[in-house]
């Protein structure tokens, strides 16, 4: 089990002592809030004044809190009781930055040139049951797969088609590693369908903007038009 204030270095090498080309490294988000003491001594009860201070803005609900942060909605932004020691865990910041902060360390450790970091947390998704894994940040490849302009099979040119590829890595990694108590926070995943680069990732390229995001916008739509949804 990885403790509070442990090495995430040492705990990566110590565990996963090699790493072949066109690989990518899956981590879980709470090793990284553990290895950095990203923790509170406020209980699950008295998080609501922790949950405005994590996130861009946070609404309240019967089960408790969703927050806007880091350009995603997440239950009480992203604030875990649950493996925490008896405290509450907060995602790291800036996990795009730390993506590319853990290949440049990493790199030189393993020798390989194709290489890629993803850092993950679970994600409860609209109209599905259950969490998936989503990703916080990345480095090392690109994260969509940008099909416009391309043609189908039958010779249309594709308008719109994107494939979100550092997301559904994430789901298949999380779906790999477990929600609770499996206690496997890394994954290695080996030549995946993705075209390897060292160029710094932008975050706009995955993050659609609240106010631009297609489902959002027509939210007022559908109350008016449908009236009671059930």
């Amino acid at each position: 089990r990885f403790q509070i204030g442990e090495n995430l270095y040492e705990f990566i090498t110590e565990h996963i002592p090699t790493l072949q080309e066109n690989s990518i490294l899956v981590i879980t988000s709470k090793i990284i809030s553990l290895s950095q003491n990203k923790l509170s001594d406020d209980t699950w009860e008295e998080r609501s004044e922790l949950v405005k201070k994590e996130s861009d803005w946070s609404v309240e609900d019967e089960w408790g809190h969703v927050s806007y942060r880091d350009g995603m909605l997440v239950g009480s932004a992203g604030i875990d009781q649950s493996n925490g020691f008896g405290k509450l865990i907060l995602l790291p910041e800036d996990c795009y930055t730390l993506a590319q902060e853990i290949y440049s360390k990493l790199v030189p450790m393993y020798g390989i040139k194709n290489f890629g970091i993803i850092i993950t947390d679970s994600r409860s998704i609209p109209l599905r049951y259950g969490a998936i894994g989503q990703s916080l940040g990345h480095f090392g490849f690109k994260g969509i797969r940008n099909y416009v302009g391309t043609k189908d099979l039958d010779g249309r040119i594709i308008q719109i088609e994107k494939s979100n590829v550092v997301d559904a890595l994430s789901a298949s990694a999380v779906n790999e590693m477990g929600e609770t108590n499996e206690m496997k926070p890394l994954c290695i995943v080996e030549n995946a369908y993705v075209a390897y680069t060292e160029e710094p990732v932008d975050s706009g390229t995955i993050i659609v903007p609240f106010t631009k995001d297609r489902f959002f916008k027509i939210i007022d739509k559908i109350k008016k038009e449908i009236g009671g949804i059930s």
